[in-house]
């Protein structure tokens, strides 16, 4: 009897153990699964989020009435823009509540790989500070858009490539993705991460200096006492065509033209507690009640 006894105390506590261990493993494993339903919802709350606000910009752009420099919208009082009478359109961000930031642009004021190539030259020239690969970036470029199999000065042609030890060519059209920017030579992705703030695909062919960040209007506009002259006049919501042109001397042309293009770049940034989502979009606007509007391009 005594020597059962003596069995029997040592296999309650180890079946004690046991179950103390199925329990605390049981009690991790649903804790954890709690914690990913929580980030899960989290995440779906934030995305909703940044897709209300997607929404909420849609109505504006086609409601709004449109000023040289930003969407003024129609504000109904307690509204989710009331507080925001002016949109602006070069990328300064505007926090539509505490947990969702909204950044806009007229893709006018932005660099495209279809620009002009004396634009691109002086953009890298800035950008990087130097001119000699500057150079080299927007010549190539340009050899690799034009149908000829002529080199430019510090471009690249076919030939090129090939002694390059590179088994693709230039594709002797316009750029089908920005990502192909990385198969022209000198281009990499350290430089596209760069510049990425400033550069869209979609782009009317129109120039609008009144749009463009203060960095990139920096290129265009060296003088730091009329680039402080014309950013505080649009901080102000006073800056238009003829004042711009008063101060900098630059003026319309028939690609230079200061008023909105159709092409909004839109960047939304929502968070809810661990939830965080960012999304961006380019947005034609339409003409008719058949199309309103066209997205172009859509990035989450």
């Amino acid at each position: 009897m005594n020597n059962q006894d003596g069995f029997a105390l040592p296999l309650v506590l180890g079946i004690a153990v046991l179950l103390t261990v199925i329990v605390f493993s049981i009690s991790e494993t649903v804790s954890h699964r709690i914690d990913l339903v929580t980030d899960l919802d989290n995440q779906v709350r934030a995305e909703m989020k940044s897709y209300s606000a997607f929404n909420l910009v849609l109505y504006a752009m086609l409601t709004a009435r449109r000023t040289p420099t930003a969407l003024v919208p129609v504000v109904e009082t307690g509204g989710p823009l009331a507080g925001h009478p002016r949109l602006n359109l070069y990328g300064e961000e505007i926090a539509l509540n505490p947990d969702v930031s909204l950044r806009l642009r007229d893709t006018a004021g932005m660099i495209s790989p279809h620009f002009d190539s004396a634009g691109l030259r002086r953009f890298f020239t800035k950008v990087l500070d130097d001119p000699d690969r500057a150079a080299q970036l927007a010549d190539g470029l340009a050899d690799w858009r034009d149908a000829d199999d002529f080199r430019r000065l510090n471009g690249a042609e076919s030939w090129d490539y090939r002694a390059a030890g590179l088994r693709h060519q230039p594709r002797n059209a316009p750029v089908q993705a920005l990502n192909e920017l990385l198969l022209i030579k000198g281009f990499d992705p350290e430089l596209l991460d760069k510049i990425s703030n400033e550069l869209v695909y979609w782009h009317p062919g129109n120039v609008n200096y009144l749009t463009m960040s203060p960095e990139l209007l920096a290129v265009f506009v060296p003088d730091q006492e009329q680039l402080a002259q014309v950013l505080a006049r649009r901080d102000e919501g006073a800056l238009n065509g003829p004042l711009f042109a008063a101060i900098t001397g630059i003026r319309e042309t028939e690609v230079d033209f200061f008023w909105p293009s159709s092409l909004l770049w839109l960047e939304i940034t929502a968070r809810h507690e661990t939830g965080r989502d960012r999304l961006q979009a380019v947005v034609a606007s339409g003409s008719g009640r058949e199309k309103p509007f066209t997205i172009l391009e859509w990035r989450r």
